[in-house]
């Protein structure tokens, strides 16, 4: 009853105040006013667009009219220049120094029902302070009755977010748990992994080692099973030979002859040159480089020098040593010296070594065949 009565009153003093002010801007606003009571909202925000483009910035007049543009906005349902119009209010009333709270006041609390409660929050709590700094008792009191819902969406926010937090942070401390065991399961493949490719390098290695050693086997036995059959061959030819010779010899009573034949150390004397020179030939056929591979290892003014293809009888010890045939007995009954000749040749070279005595047979079986190279 009373609201029809004051309504009616209010419209009256619009009235007057448009016909009375001879202030176009304030007819303005007036006029807006009078359409805002009749619902001709399109009418009023006309007029209240030539009232903000009238007045200054930095204003009360300008904060009051951005309010009023932003009240017809929100009657039209057009929310966003509704939230755009309350917040340029409220930036006119700061900048101007105005105490007044209404514009953000109401644009927190649009801002609460859009759910963006932090800004909400925030927004009201300035709207409070302006209040409280002039103590204006029912802008108070309008900011309580929305203050508590705010506040409590505000909190309940932060308690989602809380607990989402902490929810995440378990799921990362899980995460890092995973990734940690999952590292350390990785690194010990690798460690694995790098072990085993060490081992089969190692293993190939020592694989190939064991090819150039069985390939080197191979060419010394190919090499020495045909030495020995020409040999062979040569012996049984011969064998022959002084067989048919004895045989007529005896059977035409030429006995001097016979044992003047037998006798004959200058025979012996060339089979046992041939029979070296035929090994040295195979020698160094599977190891070309032998002597220069033994005079690496001696002083320079002991260096060997090769003739006609023929090892010197130090070199040939050495060679039945690469061979394999370390023993002095077997290495004196090929070259038919004495185990102490053998033994006094071995030491004779050593001391001439640039390594270690003790090293230098084993240098020497380092020394690599033709079919290594």
């Amino acid at each position: 009853m009373f609201a029809d009565a004051y309504r009616t009153k209010l419209m009256e003093y619009y009235h007057k105040g448009f016909v009375s002010s001879e202030d176009p801007v304030f007819r303005n606003l007036f006029q807006y006013n009078i359409c805002k009571m009749n619902n001709e909202w399109e009418k009023a925000i006309l007029n209240i667009d030539q009232f903000i483009n009238s007045v200054p910035a930095k204003t009360r007049l300008k904060a009051i009219g951005y309010y009023c543009k932003a009240f017809a906005e929100g009657e039209i349902g057009n929310t966003e220049n509704q939230k755009k119009y309350l917040a340029l209010s409220a930036i006119e009333d700061i900048e101007s120094a105005t105490t007044e709270n209404r514009s953000l006041q109401e644009l927190a609390f649009l801002l609460y029902k859009e759910g963006d409660y932090n800004t909400a929050y925030r927004f009201l709590g300035s709207a409070i302070e302006d209040a409280n700094f002039y103590n204006a008792r029912f802008r108070t009191f309008q900011i309580s009755k929305v203050q508590s819902i705010i506040e409590k969406a505000y909190m309940l926010q932060i308690n989602n977010t809380n607990r989402k937090l902490r929810f995440s942070v378990w799921m990362i401390s899980i995460m890092l748990i995973i990734l940690a065991l999952v590292t350390y399961l990785v690194i010990r493949q690798l460690k694995i992994i790098v072990k085993s490719r060490k081992e089969l390098r190692s293993a190939n290695e020592n694989l190939s080692v064991l090819n150039l050693k069985l390939d080197e086997a191979n060419h010394i036995k190919e090499e020495y099973i045909g030495f020995f059959i020409n040999q062979c061959s040569n012996y049984l030819e011969k064998f022959d030979r002084y067989k048919k010779l004895i045989s007529r010899r005896l059977s035409t009573g030429q006995l001097d002859k016979l044992s003047e034949m037998v006798n004959n150390k200058k025979n012996d004397e060339m089979d046992l040159d041939e029979l070296y020179q035929n090994f040295d030939r195979a020698f160094l056929r599977i190891y070309p480089n032998f002597v220069e591979e033994v005079n690496k290892l001696l002083k320079a003014e002991e260096h060997y020098q090769m003739k006609f293809g023929t090892l010197h009888t130090e070199l040939r010890i050495f060679a039945l040593i690469r061979l394999g045939i370390n023993d002095s007995n077997q290495i004196s009954d090929f070259l038919r010296y004495s185990v102490r000749t053998i033994y006094n040749y071995r030491s004779k070279v050593k001391a001439k070594s640039v390594i270690e005595n003790d090293d230098f047979e084993a240098e020497i079986m380092r020394i690599g065949s033709i079919s290594s190279a």
